[in-house]
């Protein structure tokens, strides 16, 4: 698995940039690792009137709504993914959104019997 952090302002994580899907794609090959995931900041600056649906939805459900959108690249047999950080709100909101994403992240990462394992536990 692989991670890469776009240090770039969008309202449309979710739909990734072509030449960024690019990138990820070409450390997945070169890792061979089967998925990865871009990691975006979600602009917290735009107006909540935007027709954007991120900014739409109310600001204490707006970490549920962003989860990872997954994109199966043909013949290459990887998984791409894109994640809206949301950096806004308090330290403990930010540090909670960080935790989710590494708990997501982890979750990935986990071999199937270990993540039964720790269920079962």
């Amino acid at each position: 698995f692989v991670a890469d952090i776009k240090y770039k302002l969008t309202d449309d994580a979710a739909g990734g940039r072509a030449a960024d899907y690019y990138q990820l794609l070409a450390y997945t090959t070169a890792l061979d690792v089967p998925e990865g995931v871009l990691i975006y900041c979600l602009d917290a600056n735009l107006p909540d009137d935007s027709d954007s649906p991120m900014t739409t939805v109310p600001r204490p459900d707006r970490h549920r709504w962003l989860r990872p959108r997954p994109i199966r690249v043909r013949h290459a047999g990887k998984l791409l993914h894109t994640y809206a950080l949301d950096l806004s709100g308090t330290v403990d909101e930010v540090a909670k959104n960080v935790n989710d994403l590494a708990d997501w992240i982890q979750e990935r990462t986990t071999p199937a019997a270990s993540r039964e394992a720790l269920v079962a536990g």
